[in-house]
């Protein structure tokens, strides 16, 4: 419930400063264990994201988001699953395989952290290690930031691409990291086909 009536309290306040288009909404599954995958920009990309699906999203989030009792409380409440940066955090890959397992949405930022300048980051293992051990197919996703313009409120366009499943991934029997990062580059090169990067900024 918490979770619900804070989507709601934020999509009040992004109304009075973004315009938000949200687009393949479509293409969201109604149910069963899916992952969620995004670019990362801003701190508000979840937000925005969780903002266009019916769906609670357990996101991923860094550890330094649980640093006091207030944020850690916060972040319980929200669903959010805590990870350590940097150190393979077992504890964080479990408890997000049991989210996909009982049929939830798990939201990931396969870079791992903001882009500072908005261009793709190179992509983690931790997605497609989700998906290898779960069988769970992949929604590519972007956040797409228009320029903000003098006196007009900042347009932002939100997609949700088509689903990949966990086939399509080509993991098969290879579970050695070469799959790992094969899977991970096929989601995050969807990924980035629907930011609209200019080709100079393209990897």
């Amino acid at each position: 419930m918490f979770y619900h009536f804070a989507k709601w309290v934020t999509t009040v306040i992004r109304i009075f400063f973004v315009k938000a288009t949200y687009i393949g909404r479509e293409n969201l599954p109604a149910e069963g264990g899916y992952i969620i995958a995004c670019n990362h920009r801003s701190m508000w990309d979840p937000v925005l994201l969780a903002q266009g699906v019916r769906r609670q999203i357990h996101f991923m989030g860094k550890a330094e988001l649980f640093s006091n009792v207030f944020l850690r409380c916060l972040m319980n409440l929200l669903g959010v699953i805590s990870v350590d940066r940097g150190t393979g955090d077992s504890n964080a890959i479990t408890r997000s395989e049991e989210v996909i397992r009982k049929g939830g949405l798990l939201g990931i930022f396969p870079e791992g952290t903001r882009s500072p300048d908005g261009k793709p980051l190179r992509p983690k293992s931790g997605m497609a290690l989700i998906s290898r051990a779960t069988g769970a197919g992949i929604v590519p996703c972007a956040v797409v930031y228009e320029k903000k313009e003098k006196l007009h409120r900042r347009h932002i366009r939100v997609k949700y691409g088509r689903p990949i499943s966990y086939e399509e991934l080509g993991f098969g029997e290879d579970q050695g990291t070469a799959s790992l990062k094969r899977a991970s580059k096929l989601v995050m090169g969807q990924i980035i086909e629907m930011m609209e990067l200019p080709e100079e900024d393209r990897p």
